[in-house]
């Protein structure tokens, strides 16, 4: 009876907190698994199957690719969301503990990839409703999650801040946002959706980027500053 009650209790909407996240560690997590299955496959059927053998080398050799370019974008991924915690704690804060408007905790995965300069946008947040309501959020990562995507370059940081002023408006007014979406650019073919004048989604993201790229200016002015200093103090003669 008590494990029932707990049970019920854990799984109340909003009680689970929510998170960001790194969107590689799932993936980086199965491929690595994948990796130790094939290792496992080689050492117990390869020996006695050459075809075989030649077949399960040449994919675990695809895996260690895919396993190496994991691994980097996922401390990319890392170094980046410390950074924007640093940098502005009560903008990670928000984002790592936003709901939606019935109260459903939602997480939020992030992903930095490979600068594509033949794209003009840089950064995105998925846009999509679960199926049975349309005030959840829903992505690839499932239910009650969304993620952002943003590209590896000088710019990631403010991409990333960014994309996170999108997620503070959409996830806490998804239904009514999405309906004011799909109106507005039902027809359009500019490529730069979600920054119509009327569009809150694109204003609160303005506004965010806005905020953060003042706290972003005193931090490296405070780096510099501490700098400095450090290489006054190494630069100075020894008194004894």
């Amino acid at each position: 009876m008590l494990v029932v009650i707990l049970f019920i209790f854990l799984y109340q909407p909003g009680l689970l907190r929510a998170e960001i996240k790194n969107g590689y560690e799932i993936e980086l997590e199965e491929t690595r698994q994948s990796l130790e299955n094939i290792n496992t496959m080689i050492k117990m059927e390869g020996r006695n199957n050459r075809e075989r053998m030649i077949k399960l080398k040449k994919y675990l050799i695809k895996l260690k690719k895919i396993e190496a370019r994991q691994s980097i974008y996922s401390d990319k991924t890392r170094k980046l969301l410390l950074q924007l915690k640093e940098i502005d704690p009560t903008l990670f804060s928000e984002i790592n503990s936003i709901k939606d408007r019935k109260g459903n905790s939602t997480d939020v995965y992030v992903k930095v990839v490979p600068l594509n300069k033949d794209q003009e946008i840089h950064g995105s947040t998925n846009l999509d409703q679960y199926n049975f309501d349309e005030d959840m959020y829903s992505s690839n990562f499932g239910t009650k999650t969304t993620s952002v995507i943003v590209a590896d370059c000088f710019r990631s940081i403010f991409l990333l801040a960014h994309e996170l002023g999108h997620v503070k408006y959409q996830v806490p007014n998804l239904a009514e946002y999405f309906n004011f979406y799909f109106k507005t650019y039902r027809n359009s073919v500019q490529s730069k959706k979600g920054h119509a004048r009327a569009d809150q989604s694109g204003m609160s993201a303005d506004e965010t980027v806005k905020s953060f790229t003042q706290l972003y200016v005193s931090y490296r002015q405070s780096k510099n500053s501490k700098a400095a200093t450090i290489s006054s103090v190494k630069q100075k003669p020894d008194e004894y």
